[in-house]
Order: structure tokens, then sequence, then C-alpha cells
């Protein structure tokens, strides 16, 4: 019997993206204090948001039936990261993707650390859209 505990892949893939968002959001805080574009928000946000949405869906311990609403937002979410160019398209995706998100996640057979990886990585890139301020 090993003495460490083995992760599944799943969770391994969460922490990884939980990781890149940190990264995003410390290199944001290094740049001249310009506020980045849409383009650049979609670069950060949009990865960690269908990242997610992949992981949640190759996961065991997700029912099919509630892989089949995260089946049914992803499109949303590919299609806004493809083709938004309004801040507030992308602020009405992430609102969308995260309610189905938690929703899922609280559903699921998934372990408490896992179900943490999962709201910590989504609300990452839930924060780096919310914090756009549009011009006035």
């Amino acid at each position: 019997m090993s003495r460490y505990r083995v992760y599944s892949p799943v969770f391994m893939f969460l922490i990884a993206i939980i990781a890149a968002c940190i990264i995003a959001l410390v290199s944001g805080c290094a740049t001249t204090g310009n506020q980045p574009s849409v383009e650049q928000i979609k670069e950060q946000a949009c990865p960690v948001i269908l990242g997610t949405l992949a992981g949640l869906q190759v996961s065991p311990d997700i029912p099919a039936d509630t892989k089949a609403r995260l089946g049914e937002i992803e499109p949303v979410a590919l299609a806004v990261c493809s083709t938004a160019t309004e801040i507030g398209d992308i602020k009405q995706m992430s609102e969308a993707v995260f309610a189905v998100v938690v929703d899922v996640v609280k559903d699921s057979n998934m372990t408490p650390e896992q179900k943490l990886a999962a709201i910590i990585a989504i609300t990452t890139a839930r924060m780096m859209i919310a914090s756009y301020k549009v011009q006035q």
C-alpha cells in the first residue's frame, strides 16, 4: 500500500488549469497598467473555461445526464470565444458557464478536492473577464 495519495488525471488537469490562470493573472499585474483588450481577455479566459468544460466532460465522476448539460453549454462558450468582439458578450457567456459548472460540480460524485479545483478554475476565468472595465 502506497503512503502517497494518487489523484485522477482529471484532477491534475484542473490543477494545471488553475496554475495557468495564476500565471496569467500575475503576468497581467506586471504590465504597464493599461487595461487588456477584449482579445487579450479571450486569450486568457477562454482556454480556462473551455478546458474546465472539457475536463469535466471526461471525468468518470460525473453522471451522463450532467455531462449532457455541459455539452449544451460548450458550443455557446466556443462560439463566444471564437467570434465575440464585445466584452458584454464574453461576460454573459462566463456567467452562464459559471452557473452550469457550479451546478454540475455540486451534483457530481467528485471528491471535495476535485470540486474545489473545478470551482477555482472557473472562478478564476470569471474574475479575469469581470475585471475588464468598459471605457466610458
